[in-house]
C-alpha cells in the first residue's frame, strides 16, 4: 500500500466513526438519493446531513 492509499484509508475510517455517517453511508450504496430524503432516514437536519456528506467528498 502506498502512502497516499493508506492516508485515503485513514481518510475512510474517520469518516465512518461516526454512527449517522455510517447509516448515511449505507443508504447511499442501495443508490441515489436526494438529500431532503436521505435527512429523513437518518433523522437529522438537511443542514447537518450535507455536513456530514462534505465529509465523504476525499473518499473517492
Amino acid at each position: 500500500m502506498t502512502e497516499s492509499e493508506a492516508k485515503q484509508a485513514a481518510a475512510i475510517i474517520t469518516g465512518l466513526a461516526n454512527s449517522a455517517r455510517v447509516r448515511m453511508t449505507q443508504i447511499m450504496l442501495t443508490g441515489e438519493i436526494h438529500v431532503g430524503c436521505l435527512s429523513n432516514r437518518v433523522g437529522l437536519s438537511q443542514s447537518a446531513t450535507s455536513q456530514h456528506l462534505k465529509m465523504s467528498r476525499g473518499w473517492e
